[in-house]
Parts: C-alpha cells; structure tokens; sequence
C-alpha cells in the first residue's frame, strides 16, 4: 500500500485509541458483588446486640415454633417456648453471627407465593427464621427451602419477590434433620445440669428410698481400726456378712471393672495358694479384712463411708462413677415442672459439699418407673425447673448397692444342685438330680409333657451364681416373703432364697439370703431366671410336627362341622357329604395353628373337663399317627383341654382356639362353588372312584379321609415352615 493511503488509516486509529482511553477515564471502577447480585441477607446495619429474639419453625407447622430469647437480667439466652429454661448461650451466639454474615446471589423473580414452589420457599414449605429486637420490634425474616446444589439453598426475605441461592443450610444449622421436621427445643437447651471439680467435692450424702449413706473425703493421713467397719478402705476387700457358720459358696461379689490383684493383697497366705473369697468352705469373721493386713494407713483425700451400708467396704469405682456423673451431668430434655414428677417428697436426694462452700447444692430426684428415665430438680442453681435424666445417668449418681459395695453372693457349682424347692403364688414344685445324671427330673407337679430342660438348667445356674444387685437399711421392707426356693448341694450344703416386696430403689424384689443381715434385692430378671413357674417347666408344645406332616384333620362341632384331607399340593374340604376344592392358604394356615398350639396352663389336678364340650379336633400324619383334642367351653378368656396321651386338663387362651375353631366358608375356594370333582361325584362314594385307595372312615359325627400309603403323592415336611 502506497504511503499516502496509509496515513489516513494510522490517524484513524490514533483519534478511536484517544476516545477510547478518554471514555475509560471516565468510568467509575466495577463493583464484584453489584456484578454478581450478591447480598447480605440480613442488613449490614443490624449487630448480634440488636437481637433479643430469635423465633424458628417450620412453614406448615407455624403454631410449633421455638423462641430463644435473651434474659437481659444476666444477659443470658433461655428457651422461652419450653419453660423459660436456661440456653446454650454460645450455641445461640454462633448460630447468630452465621446468620448475620450469610450472603446469597440472586438467582430468580418470584413476586406470587404460588411462583415459589420449585424453589421450596412457599410459606407452607420453607423454614423460618425471624429475629427480633428488644421491643419486638422484627430485624429481619429469613426463609430457606430446598436444595439447589450439593453446597447451596434457596433462601429469600420475607416481603422480597427476589429468590437467592446461600452456601449454607440454615435448616441443618438450626439442628432440624431433613426437609419436613420441626424444630427441637432440645438442641438449643443447656443440658449441662453440673460441672463440678471432682477434686472439690468432699461430702456427699445420698438418700434413696430405702437406704442413706454418707461418704466423705479424708483430709489426710489417719489410722484405720483392724476391723475396718465403716472407715473401710477401698483397698480392702473382704466378705461382706460371712457371720458365724457360713455356709459353703459364698464368695465376696467380684468387681465388675478390672481389679489389680497385687495392690490389694487379695491371696491368701503362701501356704494356701488359693485367692481367699474363690474357696469353698472358706470362713470368715465378720468384716475380717482379707489377707495379711494388720494396719492400713489412709493416703489423702481418699474417701471413706461414714455412716450407712451394708457393713461391707465401698468400691473406689462406685465412687467415681458418682463423681463422674456430678462433674458433668448432662440432662436429656426439660419437662413441664407443674407435672407431678413426685419432687415435692423427692425419693432420691443428693446432698453434695464442696471445699470452702459451707452452703450445700441439693438434688432432687424421682423415678417413677423403675426401668424409666429419671426427673431432678436442682435447687441452687435451676430453681423450679426439672429435667429429665436417661436412665443410665440417673443410675450413675445414685447407684446401685451392688456397684457402691461388695454384698453377698453364691459362688456354687451347678453340677453340685441335688435338690430344689419352689414355694410361690403359682405353684410348689419339687426337682432332684442325682449325682451320676446330668438331666434334672421334676419330682412334683407331674404331667405328660416333655420336661423342659432348658428353664431348669437355666434356674439351677441361676441359683449357683446367685448376686445381690441392692440392699436396704431395714429388714422390714421384705414384707412377707411368698416366694422361697430352697436348695441342696450332693454335700449337703443347704441354702435358702425368700423373695419379698418390690423393691422402691431397683427394678427388683427385696430378698434375704439363709436368713442372714443385711436385707438384698435382687433383679427381676433374676427373679423371673429362679423362680419359675410350675407350667414352664415343662414343654407346652403340644406335638412335634410340622405343618408338611399332616394327612388329615377334621373338627367337630355342633355348627360346623368338616374335614380336610391333604391330596397332592392342595387340600379337600368335605362338609355334609359333600366334596370342594379348600382354599390352600386358609387350609396351611389352619394346619400351621394346630401343629404350633401350645398350651397357656397345666391343671395339673385336674383330669377331666369342668363342663360341656365345645369341640373336637382329630387329626392324622402321614405315619398314621392319630390325636384327638378335645377343647370345652371358654371360662375367664381360657378353654380346658384334653389331648391324646396327656391325663391333665390343659388351659388354652381364647385367641388360639379362635385361629382352630375357623368355619368351613373361610375354607372355600371359588366363591363357595363346587369344585368339577364333587359336581361329577357329590358323595364319598363318588370321591373314593375319583381317587383311587382312597377310603371314608366315619367315627361318630366326623369322617376322616384317610389315603393308603403306597398312594400318598406328597412327603412330610413338602409343606414344612
């Protein structure tokens, strides 16, 4: 290009470079978050101080809210709506600094509710956060809905058409698990019920219903008498009441946590060999210490049983476990303390001292189901207020006697039970073993029924290994005693269990051991393992069959009367002499109720039914095996019952003879319309031609169908489940 033609394009472009730099010159720098649409949420104007109230709930359950509001008294948060209880105060601080700091991008118009849907932020859906200040004047409304990414939400503000996306899910920030939960109170109480320094506990009294103990901790070094009685160290372990002509197999009760042998000196002399407690026929002086402990000095700050228990030494682990619990008790829920949770006349109270604090801290505390949580007030700190504790920390700070003490317990030999005596509301039974069987057989009552071995093997452990789990300061609270088993070692050791009122600490009974002090309890799970009742001890199944090994069965009754005859895969119902397909479900199901009844009770005295007869079930195997069950009329919801082979009257509960006693309709198939079979025959005669070896049997009101062997199609078990 030629040198003047180029000239006129470089001044061109010269003049638009000029303008384009003086247009940039005056344009003001861009903003990121104008260009993005991004916003603060809540106005930047509003600070955490301004916040007094903060109200959360889900949009469909807008009556259902939780209010956190800000006690100006001690500047503290509370749950206004469950009680006005005490808040977690930081928990409630983060969650607002979050809020206060959230940012979200706009990402749509949505000016009608209806427009809100796909985003999850109709009123009806969405969450709600409102905050307010302090003369409920409202600082803002926030709600979030769904999400719109792995790492975002929806969100909006009340009153705004505009529907943003924040990189934080305010539901799950809330403590609200899913999309369609409410709210918990719960996540925003204070469930921190005590924090104390087990170093500054020195005293603690503990009253429960039928105990008091005292335990305080030593200021330093002291002597200690020889006998150890209620200064006992926990280092000296002894067994517990071995008064004078204690009987073979008691041992001192083992701690449940790892104990270190050395340090507690727990062998006998060099001589003997054998840990002292573990030898039958061991005897002991009351409280005597164990091993070769003549004097025993206190270290500092030990802690010592003052007044109260069982005269027997306090578990180190028993104490800590209560110290643990009180420095860091931790409440389940708060509930509505003008319930009667029985706190007026508390059941359970822990009187707690603490260095240099003359003034006591008081707990309250009841349990009205004894396997249920637990309800304390505390007085000095929570006011009114009560809380509800699990029932695994409402057992740490007021334990069992068993797990503060070493109490009595039987430490025999299963195989060495020659004889036991039940004596019980139920029944008395009498079982005896000889020394050369290992079976137990059931002197008295007797009945023609299968033993069962497993509920007497399972008593007789039971009884060898027998526990105390509790005790009570008086011997009163036994009452009188309507249970007792008393057994026999093949030595000649005799022992003897009374089982007594339940117990008011424990989900227990009172009980006393060979009348010895002090008064036990036991569980009642163990309770349930000794004391058996004379109908399970035996099998009150009433056939060992399954449902694949029934060939027929018939009932008899004055209204309904048929039978059912098993042929091939399905069965045959025949009714006044007439023969149908039976519905195959109805049908197994029957069979399956009749080879799995079992018997509800033994009548061990009677042997023929109180009154008329209701009905009659016969029914056959495929090994020609025949019963007969003979059910009468219902009394108090049970049926009396006779049945092949068994002289006594057995009790049957109405629900099972309601499964056997179906009527025939419920038995037929296809509407109660003739199967082709009984349309071309229609008598039995006419069936016996239609399958071959097939024979009627009639035996008073019933037949029985009976088929040869040799023609039988099925084998037992086909039809087993």
């Amino acid at each position: 290009m030629k040198l003047k033609k180029l000239v006129p394009l470089v001044v061109i472009l010269i003049i638009l470079a000029a303008l384009a730099a003086y247009r940039l010159a005056q344009d003001e720098p861009v903003d990121i978050r104008e260009a993005a649409r991004i916003i603060d949420l809540i106005p930047a104007d509003i600070d955490a101080e301004d916040v007094t109230r903060v109200e959360l709930y889900a949009g469909a359950h807008a009556d259902n809210r939780v209010v956190l509001a800000r006690d100006a008294a001690d500047d503290a948060w509370r749950v206004a709506s469950r009680y006005n209880a005490p808040a977690n105060s930081a928990e409630i601080d983060a969650f607002a600094a979050t809020l206060l700091s959230l940012e979200a991008q706009y990402r749509a118009s949505a000016p009608e509710d209806v427009h809100r849907e796909p985003y999850g932020l109709k009123n009806g859906q969405a969450f709600h956060i409102e905050g307010y200040a302090e003369d409920d004047d409202p600082l803002f409304h926030i709600k979030s809905g769904r999400a719109a990414s792995p790492q975002t939400v929806f969100v909006t503000r009340a009153g705004d058409d505009a529907v943003y996306v924040a990189a934080l899910d305010l539901r799950a920030e809330a403590g609200v698990a899913g999309p369609h939960a409410t709210p918990s109170h719960q996540a925003w109480l204070d469930r921190e019920l005590l924090a104390l320094d087990p170093d500054e506990v020195e005293e603690i009294e503990l009253t429960m219903p039928d105990k008091r103990l005292l335990l305080t901790r030593a200021s330093g070094e002291e002597d200690r008498p020889e006998d150890g009685a209620a200064n006992n160290s926990p280092g000296d372990r002894v067994i517990p009441d071995a008064a004078e002509g204690a009987s073979v197999g008691f041992a001192a009760q083992e701690p449940e946590m790892p104990v270190n042998i050395e340090n507690l000196e727990l062998f006998a002399p060099e001589d003997e060999g054998e840990p002292l407690g573990l030898q039958p026929g061991f005897d002991m002086a009351p409280d005597q210490p164990m091993g070769r402990q003549d004097h025993v000095e206190t270290p500092a700050h030990e802690w010592t049983l003052a007044e109260g228990g069982p005269g027997a030494p306090v578990r180190d682990e028993g104490i800590d476990t209560i110290l643990r619990a009180m420095g860091g008790l931790q409440a389940e829920d708060v509930v509505d303390p003008t319930d009667d949770w029985g706190l007026d006349e508390a059941p359970f109270r822990a009187d707690i001292r603490l260095v240099g604090n003359p003034e006591e801290l008081t707990i309250l505390a009841s349990r009205p189901e004894p396997t249920g949580p637990g309800y304390v007030r505390i007085e000095s700190t929570r006011g009114d207020l009560v809380y509800q504790l699990e029932p695994r920390r409402f057992e740490q700070l007021f334990p069992r006697g068993g797990d503060l003490f070493e109490l009595p317990r039987l430490d025999l030999d299963t195989d060495d039970l020659a004889r036991i005596e039940l004596t019980q509301p139920e029944g008395t039974a009498t079982l005896i073993r000889s020394e050369d069987s290992e079976e137990w057989e059931i002197e008295s009552p007797t009945a023609d029924l299968n033993v069962n071995h497993g509920a007497i093997e399972t008593m007789a452990a039971g009884l060898a290994r027998w526990r105390a789990a509790d005790y009570a300061d008086s011997m009163d609270a036994l009452g009188a005693g309507e249970r007792r088993v008393r057994f026999e070692t093949h030595g000649g050791d005799v022992h003897e269990i009374v089982a007594g009122e339940t117990s008011r600490s424990i989900d227990g009974v009172y009980a006393r051991l060979d009348d010895r002090d002090p008064l036990l309890a036991m569980t009642r799970s163990d309770l349930r393992r000794v004391f058996v009742e004379p109908r399970n001890l035996y099998e009150r199944t009433l056939v060992d069959l399954a449902t694949g090994d029934l060939a027929s069965l018939g009932i008899a009754r004055e209204e309904d009367s048929y039978w059912l005859q098993r042929r091939e895969d399905s069965w045959l119902l025949s009714q006044d002499g007439t023969f149908q397909d039976a519905g195959d479900e109805a049908a197994n199901r029957l069979a399956r109720s009749l080879v799995n009844l079992q018997a509800n009770d033994i009548l061990f005295d009677a042997t023929e039914l109180p009154g008329g007869v209701l009905a009659t079930i016969q029914f056959a195997t495929l090994d020609d095996e025949e019963y007969t069950l003979t059910i009468g009329e219902e009394e108090d919801g049970h049926h009396p019952a006779l049945f092949t082979g068994v002289s006594q009257v057995l009790l049957l509960t109405d629900f099972d003879v309601a499964d056997l006693l179906i009527s025939s309709s419920r038995l037929t198939t296809m509407d109660g319309e003739m199967s082709s079979e009984a349309e071309d025959g229609g008598e039995a005669s006419g069936m016996a031609d239609a399958r071959e070896g097939t024979l009627v049997h009639e035996d008073d009101d019933m037949k029985i169908l009976t088929v040869e062997p040799e023609e039988r199609p099925i084998t037992s078990g086909e039809f087993d489940e």
